[in-house]
């Protein structure tokens, strides 16, 4: 019989993920909330060329980022409490982006700030270890800070 690992059991931590990894859910709905485009995402960047040109330039600078390995992103979850008691794993996620070089030229080009941009890959990186790295447990994540949560198993597998 084989074991399984579970959501708690161990500490988790990521130095230098690759950004590709993350990429899938970059949170392009609050991207495109926050600039009050009439229609939700992804039907607006179909219907509304001002939303197709920030899609476009945004997925550039993204793909940018990752293949000139220009920006460094830590992920380290510490669990709090008894490694036994999965069923109600508590944990602090932090999760650091540092820009080897300021990305501000290709920022600009997007209108985005570098500060919006890596809040943007924090909180992919947040969906990425809610989804991917939960062992088949749904979790829930409370904001603590700008690169802080604290992430509790709702239901464990």
């Amino acid at each position: 019989m084989e074991d399984k690992t579970i959501f708690g059991e161990h500490n988790f931590k990521a130095t230098h993920l690759d950004m590709g990894r993350i990429l899938p859910f970059f949170p392009w709905k609050e991207l495109f909330e926050k600039r009050h485009f009439e229609l939700p995402y992804p039907a607006v960047i179909h219907t509304d060329d001002e939303a197709e040109t920030l899609y476009r330039s945004v997925v550039d600078m993204l793909v940018g980022l990752m293949t000139d390995n220009t920006v460094d992103i830590d992920v380290d979850l510490t669990f709090e409490g008894n490694p036994e008691d999965t069923a109600s794993a508590r944990g602090t996620l932090i999760i650091n982006v540092d820009f080897k070089e300021k990305p501000d030229r290709e920022c600009e080009k997007s209108n985005i700030t570098p500060e919006e941009l890596a809040n943007y890959l924090r909180l992919a990186a947040l969906d990425w270890v809610m989804n991917e790295e939960n062992y088949g447990s749904i979790l829930k994540a409370e904001p603590k800070a700008a690169n802080r949560w604290l992430i509790t198993t709702v239901t464990s597998r």
